[in-house]
């Protein structure tokens, strides 16, 4: 390592005070000799200021005078090096030129200190090298400067074949420093040099391997460094990897890894050591072999018979080391599964870790690491687990991956459970979907189940045929299975006709009702255009079992079978015993709507109506929902649903609100009941449940024709925060104040203005397009709200409410052309000229303030920056739609176009405006 020398603690001091004052004067003493305790003038670094030309040339002076002593000279460079560590590069360029010929001082300490300070300021300008070089080839020069200078050299001598020549022959220097400098120097130099120094360094240092001597080792390190490969570099350090020196074997060995990482010399090598006598050679061959890169088969074939070594670090190192490899060989797996027996548990623990990383093809390696997961030490059964992880996610095999890692769902550890999850969740396998879903239905833990229903929905979602996945376990013997593989069909299977041809067979032949069932709402979902799904769901309108019938009978009502057998059976579900049956059958009926044949009507509202009245709420709403779909009004109907506002369950309170939004019922609720439900909504707009929120929003909306406007304000004032919740579709929110607003209270309409002018900046374009017709039909109290809004980005948006407001909008407008942000000025002016000049009558009295307001704003000198051309240009322009109205304009247009100090876009403006208001 370099070295920076600066001089003992007591010459610090002095060298402190000529870096930051100015040189002292001459006084000319005897030199001293050169000191052997050396410190550290890093600390020069920090002094204030150090850049400065006047301190610079002083010192430079001093090194000048002939007459300046040792001691002057020595603290001149020291504090010259420590300004110019800190310079700019011309700065220290004028440094290193003030230096060099110092190199050639009488004083050894002079010429010490000099070459020590120009290696520190790294400045390879070929002058600074020759210098060193020059000072190098003095054999009678002090030994300590030539190991300065060698290693100074060393620092700055880069892509320099010169210095390299220089420090070539200071390998045979008598001096052992200067010998070790010089191998130092000319790895630093080949290390950083361009190919054609790199090769002469490492050449230079070649021959030094086939000396036996203390600096061998440093000629080892050095080389690997410098990176250049040659045959005789590689055949002087193989020998090396027998060495009995421990430190010598592991430098060869990472010097010939690093520049000869492929050579098949080097892995014969470490093969040969691997039948050593000394089993620390045989430990670091096979240590050796692993690092050797993947794909080496003599490696593989050398390691696999010390499996079977006496020695159990020998046998475990020679498990890692096949693992290490990381090449799937079959020999290799076949010879380590024996292993896993062995009496040592590091050999245990090494073999099994070997087998996860190079098992991950093998049936018996997963088969064998599968075993170990019930084994009694948990240590192995964490090994195991990793390992198995390990080929689950690294094999080719999608069979071998499964069969890896579905045993470590049942793991006791969640981490290895969950790591198994994810594991699975990047496979493209039907037992992997099978295994994910059985235990997202078999565990307790919400974290795991979480996670395996996620990691399925990553295979289907991710499969480029996931229906394909899904058909095979349709025949799987778990009924669980088979029902969960029907619903995902159901969902995925859109546009597939395997997908129905599937359904279709699992209806017909599955041995379970259960699954018939699902498969009959499946077919429902997916079955369109598919008369055989038809043909085989008419089927089953008469089988044995009633969920079968009432799902085959819903599914055709999906399918828009409105036949007189569906609806008979439907009719006839109605007097099932069970409520969930009857509440199936009437939700059918429901969704037939204007389609139900009208000799069923009054039978099917007749069987409908003593439902509204059962105990079961969920009959309840499903009758209540059926015959508004229906379009049964009765004031039965609207007490259900209003009832069920108030119902425990968040599915039926959102369901109420839901079929309070449907046909006509909205509008036909009786005012008592009208009010009920109205009051019930509006507490339902705080619910904890986002789609009981959602429901309760859209039915406000649907009931608020005919509220009184207490319960009108009420709903609008709970509805405005709703537009800042998440959760809720806004444009839903903007609907229903837009239709509960009118009628209220002035101030409770300010305050929807507010929040309607603030949904203009919604996400959801919808809301925004709703929220501005909304606006539009306030009228003329939405207008002041609407023009302070002016001036930002949303202004094209507000002049366009504005002008379907139209003439409601005028006097608020004319009020406004004399705002004091000359931005709203402008937009009023355009506003006002679209809404007059688009046809909108006004009173001659108001056409007069409006002419003369917007002249008056076209007419202000005192706006000359770019924004007060722009708001004259669009006054004038707003004069110009007024057409022949404006004709009390024209003298003013007229001063503007001939007045010459006037922007030039501003009087063309002027032009066309006059133009449109004298019709030419």
């Amino acid at each position: 390592m370099f070295i920076y020398i600066s001089v003992s603690q007591l010459f610090q001091s002095v060298i402190l005070n000529g870096v930051q004052g100015t040189p002292p004067p001459n006084n000319p003493e005897t030199p001293p000799t050169i000191p052997t305790n050396v410190g550290n003038a890093d600390t020069f670094v920090s002094a204030p200021n150090l850049e400065n030309n006047t301190r610079i040339n002083n010192f430079i002076e001093v090194l000048n005078n002939p007459r300046t002593n040792t001691e002057e000279r020595v603290r001149a460079i020291i504090s010259l090096g420590a300004i110019g560590r800190g310079s700019s590069q011309a700065t220290r360029n004028q440094i290193v030129t003030a230096l060099i010929p110092n190199l050639s001082a009488r004083d050894n300490f002079v010429k010490l200190i000099t070459a020590n300070t120009l290696g520190m300021l790294g400045q390879g300008s070929p002058e600074t090298v020759t210098a060193l070089i020059n000072l190098l080839r003095d054999r009678n020069t002090d030994p300590r400067v030539r190991a300065t200078a060698t290693e100074a050299l060393g620092n700055i001598g880069q892509n320099s074949s010169g210095a390299v020549t220089a420090l070539t022959r200071l390998l045979g220097d008598s001096n052992a420093q200067v010998k070790v400098n010089a191998i130092i120097a000319l790895g630093r130099i080949g290390q950083n040099s361009n190919p054609t120094v790199r090769e002469q360094t490492a050449t230079a240092l070649t021959p030094l391997l086939r000396n036996n001597d203390t600096n061998l080792r440093f000629v080892v390190d050095t080389l690997g460094r410098i990176g250049h490969n040659s045959p005789e570099i590689v055949a002087g350090l193989i020998p090396l990897l027998g060495s009995s020196d421990a430190g010598l074997r592991h430098s060869a060995l990472d010097a010939l890894n690093n520049i000869a990482q492929d050579s098949p010399e080097v892995t014969n090598a470490l093969v040969s050591l691997l039948n050593n006598n000394d089993p620390q050679i045989k430990l670091f061959a096979a240590n050796g072999l692993s690092n050797r890169g993947q794909g080496q088969a003599e490696s593989i074939t050398a390691l696999i018979p010390l499996l079977q070594n006496g020695d159990a670090n020998i046998r475990s190192l020679a498990a890692e080391s096949l693992g290490n490899i990381r090449q799937s060989s079959p020999q290799a797996v076949t010879a380590l599964i024996p292993l896993l027996q062995d009496s040592n548990i590091s050999v245990r623990r090494s073999t099994i870790t070997a087998l996860g990383r190079i098992g991950g093809d093998s049936q018996p390696a997963v088969t064998a690491l599968t075993r170990l997961l019930n084994d009694g030490n948990a240590d192995i059964q964490r090994a195991a687990a990793d390992a198995l992880v390990s080929i689950g996610q690294n094999s080719s095999d999608n069979a071998i991956r499964v069969t890896a890692l579905t045993p470590l769902l049942n793991n006791s550890d969640p981490t290895v459970v969950r790591t198994a999850i994810t594991a699975l969740g990047n496979t493209d396998s039907p037992q992997a979907v099978r295994a994910l879903f059985l235990l997202s239905r078999s565990t307790r833990d919400n974290n795991i189940r979480t996670a395996a229903f996620e990691a399925q929905n990553n295979i289907l979602d991710n499969s480029e045929d996931a229906v394909g996945l899904l058909i095979p376990l349709l025949r799987d013997s778990d009924v669980a299975v088979r029902e969960n593989t029907v619903r995902e069909l159901s969902f995925r299977g859109q546009d597939s006709p395997e997908a129905v041809t599937a359904l279709i067979n699992t209806l017909r032949n599955d041995s379970d009702d259960g699954v018939k069932e699902v498969a009959a709402r499946g077919l429902g979902r997916i079955g369109n255009g598919s008369q055989e799904a038809i043909n085989a769901l008419n089927s089953f309108l008469t089988h044995r079992n009633t969920d079968v019938r009432v799902s085959a009978a819903s599914a055709l009502v999906e399918l828009g079978q409105n036949s007189p057998e569906v609806t008979r059976t439907l009719i006839s579900l109605l007097g099932d015993s069970s409520n969930f049956v009857k509440g199936r059958a009437a939700n059918a009926l429901g969704r037939m709507g204007a389609n139900l044949p009208q000799a069923f009507r009054a039978q099917t509202i007749s069987a409908l109506n003593p439902f509204l009245s059962n105990s079961d709420g969920f009959l309840r709403l499903d009758a209540a929902e059926a015959l508004v779909n229906l379009g049964h009004n009765s004031p039965e109907v609207a007490r259900t649903l209003t009832s069920l506002l108030s119902h425990e369950s968040s599915f039926m309170r959102s369901g109420a609100a839901r079929a309070l939004t449907l046909g006509t019922i909205g509008q036909n609720l009786p005012q008592d009941t009208r009010n009920q439900a109205a009051t019930a909504l509006i507490s339902l707009l705080s619910d904890r449940d986002e789609f009981t929120r959602v429901f309760a929003a859209r039915a406000l909306g649907s009931i608020g024709q005919g509220l009184p406007q207490d319960l009108r304000d009420r709903a609008v004032t709970a509805l405005i925060p709703l537009l800042g919740d998440a959760n809720i579709p806004s444009d839903f929110v903007v609907e229903s104040l837009d239709s509960l607003v009118q009628g209220s209270s002035q101030a409770v309409r300010n305050q929807a203005i507010t929040a309607l002018i603030g949904a203009l900046g919604n996400p959801d374009r919808n809301a925004q397009a709703l929220a501005a017709s909304a606006l539009g039909r306030m009228g003329q109290a939405a207008v002041p709200q609407l023009i302070q809004q002016f001036g930002n980005a949303s202004s094209i948006t507000i002049s366009g409410i504005l002008r379907n407001i139209g003439g409601e909008a005028i006097d608020g407008l004319i009020g406004a052309l004399t705002h004091e942000n000359p931005v709203t000025r402008a937009n009023v002016a355009q506003t006002l000229g679209g809404i007059v000049g688009g046809g909108a009558r006004v009173s001659e009295q108001q056409l007069n303030q409006i002419v003369t307001g917007i002249v008056n704003i076209a007419s202000n000198n005192s706006d000359r920056s770019g924004t007060g051309r722009d708001v004259r240009i669009s006054a004038i322009q707003a004069l110009g739609r007024l057409g022949r109205q404006a004709q009390s304009a024209a003298p003013a247009l007229r001063a503007i176009i001939n007045n010459t100090q006037v922007h030039q876009s501003v009087r063309a403006a002027a032009t066309n405006a006059l133009e449109q208001i004298e019709g030419r």
